[in-house]
């Protein structure tokens, strides 16, 4: 039996598999690439199918990389994802298996139309993760579409703008809670997308609309994370590191009061620190409507909170004197200095809960209004700060 080369048996795939406009768009990346890897007569019987898709999605996001035009960066790493996805779910039934093939047989792409007429079983076709070389050091930044691609099992995301990416002209996009993988961590996270504000493409890591969950918890909750993504819910402290340490990200903290006065802080600069420096905030560049809450521009640098450790009920990490977390007024887990102009994770108060003894509930001061101490909703979301809408 002859063998057929990864490059053929791909190549026929694609074709049933994914959208003829792709294919088009696709265009000598493709053709190219397929033609590289056969050089290199690396055959079905003698690596396997993941190992090869692996290095055909690296060569031709490589050569995507190089193409000066931005916007067919996007649209050919968009395919990519696409293609091998869809590949992945028809190419099982196509492929020799390594059992019946003969090493020695000859390669030709004159070979392809007979790809289709053996269906045989063969090793999953689920992609091994990849050890990252960044999970104990600070990583590098690098493409997060290629980090999904080359790095994640099943292809999982790395983020919920990639997903954006990935959907947007094949079927359109819309919010609801998807498995991500960011690089780091092991195992896939269920995360709010939010693909509708401002274009799209935010990952939620807090939300809050209720009060049906209590925020007022120890560090450790805060680290792991609480709550559900379709529900209110905290991502978790080491879930937004390795999040926000990927690439650069921009934070969009949108905000409602019992007016249902909506206004949201943007930032273009934000990431968490890495446990061992209790998951410090970075964040600057302040833009919007509800005022910096985080005090980076504020002539106070009591109000700055920027460069602050994590702290919550049973560790404090902030400079006041009294525990902010713990406080008459705060309350919480937060990144407190002494103690600052907000905390989101504060306790869920109506308009006829608050006293002078309960607190400030969802905090944002610069907000404005009647409800400055106590807000309705609270939603943060990040999503990668060269995100084209």
């Amino acid at each position: 039996m002859e063998s057929k080369t990864p490059g053929t048996v791909l190549d026929q795939a694609v074709s049933r598999s994914v959208p003829a406009q792709a294919q088009d768009e696709m265009g000598t990346v493709w053709d190219t690439t397929v033609s590289h890897t056969e050089d290199r007569d690396i055959r079905v019987a003698d690596v396997s199918f993941t190992a090869f898709t692996g290095k055909a999605e690296d060569n031709i996001l490589h050569r995507t990389s190089l193409a000066r035009d931005c916007m067919i960066q996007l649209n050919f790493r968009r395919i990519v994802v696409m293609a091998f996805s869809a590949v992945r779910e028809t190419v099982a039934d196509d492929t020799p298996s390594t059992k019946n093939t003969q090493r020695n047989a000859p390669t030709s792409h004159e070979n392809g139309n007979n790809v289709g007429q053996q269906k045989t079983t063969y090793e999953s076709l689920s992609r091994k993760p990849e050890k990252p070389d960044n999970v104990d050091g600070q990583p590098s930044h690098t493409d997060p579409t290629t980090s999904a691609v080359s790095t994640r099992p099943e292809n999982y995301f790395s983020d919920c703008s990639e997903i954006h990416t990935a959907k947007t002209g094949y079927g359109g996009v819309s919010d609801g809670v998807n498995k991500i993988l960011p690089v780091g961590l092991s195992s896939p996270i269920s995360v709010y997308c939010d693909q509708t504000t401002d274009g799209g493409g935010w990952t939620v890591i807090q939300r809050r609309f209720d009060g049906s969950v209590d925020f007022n918890r120890p560090y450790d909750a805060f680290k792991y994370g609480f709550g559900s993504p379709n529900g209110e819910h905290w991502l978790g402290l080491e879930n937004i590191y390795r999040l926000t340490d990927q690439h650069t990200y921009t934070l969009y903290v949108q905000l409602e009061d019992w007016d249902n006065v909506v206004k949201y802080a943007r930032y273009s600069s934000f990431s968490v620190g890495s446990s061992s420096s209790n998951y410090h905030l970075s964040v600057s560049g302040y833009s919007g409507t509800a005022g910096d809450g985080f005090g980076s521009s504020s002539s106070i640098s009591d109000y700055h909170l920027s460069g602050q450790p994590f702290s919550a009920r049973d560790v404090d990490c902030d400079t006041n004197p009294e525990s902010c977390a713990v406080s008459n007024a705060y309350t919480g887990g937060w990144w407190y200095k002494s103690c600052g102009l907000s905390a989101l994770n504060g306790p869920y108060l109506c308009p006829s809960d608050f006293t002078g003894h309960s607190g400030y509930g969802i905090y944002w001061a610069p907000f404005g209004g009647s409800y400055t101490n106590y807000l309705k909703k609270s939603k943060m979301m990040v999503r990668p700060a060269n995100f084209k809408t």
